[in-house]
């Protein structure tokens, strides 16, 4: 009899830890990092001044293609990612995936230039630090008629 309760017990406790382990709610906060919490969602994402219309505008018209790039024939995108944090400056800056040195380092110098011009993420009416994932696409002229 009392191996049925120690039997009854262990099959209880499984249970009740497999139903808390499927039901836990979706953390509020989503990244701890060593000056705060970095939401990768939140209801009122960050964006540039003036909207992301605005934002290809200033990157077409701020972008350099590197010179060594331009003579490789080197296109392709180079995806940043970074943190904009509650005053809009961004922070962290650091490529996902690059296509070269010089493009890398040309998205990059950029991106740096668009600092503090960016509105906060806002979460429960509440600025937060927020990551944002940005594709720079790089394409030498005439280029994309040949393909």
């Amino acid at each position: 009899m009392n191996t049925l309760k120690l039997i009854l017990g262990i099959i209880a406790a499984v249970l009740c830890f497999q139903k808390s382990s499927f039901s836990q709610e979706v953390p509020e906060k989503d990244i701890e990092s060593e000056v705060g919490v970095v939401y990768t969602i939140v209801e009122q994402m960050p964006e540039y001044k003036d909207g992301n219309d605005a934002m290809h505008s200033y990157i077409a018209a701020n972008l350099k293609y590197p010179e060594a790039a331009l003579k490789k024939g080197e296109e392709g995108v180079v995806y940043l990612t970074f943190v904009v944090e509650k005053n809009g400056a961004l922070s962290n800056i650091k490529i996902l995936r690059g296509v070269s040195k010089e493009l890398d380092e040309e998205a990059i110098r950029v991106v740096k230039t668009m600092n503090k011009d960016w509105s906060p993420g806002i979460q429960r009416g509440e600025k937060v630090r927020v990551i944002y994932n940005l594709p720079v696409r790089f394409v030498i002229k005439g280029s994309e008629d040949k393909k």
